[in-house]
């Protein structure tokens, strides 16, 4: 969680996904939004995957998935 509040974009993403796996999904989206907004790819994927979970955001999810 340092490096990720520090700006590491990596850290941001592993974040997201522990955070994801532990069921947290408001905090993993913020993180994961934080690392894709910068250009992390598998973020981008994450967020993706994330959003698809949810109801009626398929059409967000698509744009991440286009995106990476």
């Amino acid at each position: 969680r340092r490096a990720a509040d520090n700006g590491n974009i990596i850290a941001m993403a592993g974040l997201g996904l522990l955070l994801k796996q532990d069921g947290r999904t408001e905090e993993a989206e913020a993180w994961y939004r934080r690392a894709a907004d910068n250009g992390d790819i598998i973020a981008m994927s994450g967020l993706a995957a994330l959003l698809k979970q949810q109801d009626g955001r398929t059409e967000e999810a698509e744009a991440w998935y286009r995106r990476a």
